[in-house]
Parts: structure tokens; C-alpha cells; sequence
């Protein structure tokens, strides 16, 4: 996604508002990754929970 917004601005320079959209970008895909890795370490504990009961 990010190798194909970059990719789409090549031939120009960037302006400040799309390097700003980009670190957004960027942002947004780091805190998902960040919850995707609490949302599997929850739910490998329930799992766990729910095959001993």
C-alpha cells in the first residue's frame, strides 16, 4: 500500500500536506499492527481458556 502511494508520486516532489498524509499512513498501519498483535495475544489466551474448560 505505502510502496504504491509513493510509487503513484514519483515523478514530482512531494508536497508538505502529502508527507503529512503518508506519516498518517504510516501511523494508522503501526497502531493496527500494534492492536492486531493484542487482539491475537487475547485471543490465543481464551482459546487456551475455553480448550481446559
Amino acid at each position: 500500500m505505502c510502496q504504491k502511494w509513493l510509487k503513484e508520486r514519483q515523478e514530482r516532489p512531494l508536497s508538505l500536506e502529502e508527507i503529512r498524509t503518508y506519516c498518517r499512513i504510516l501511523t494508522a498501519i503501526a497502531h493496527t499492527i500494534a492492536l492486531q498483535a493484542e487482539v491475537d495475544e487475547v485471543y490465543t489466551q481464551v482459546e487456551k481458556s475455553l480448550l481446559q474448560f
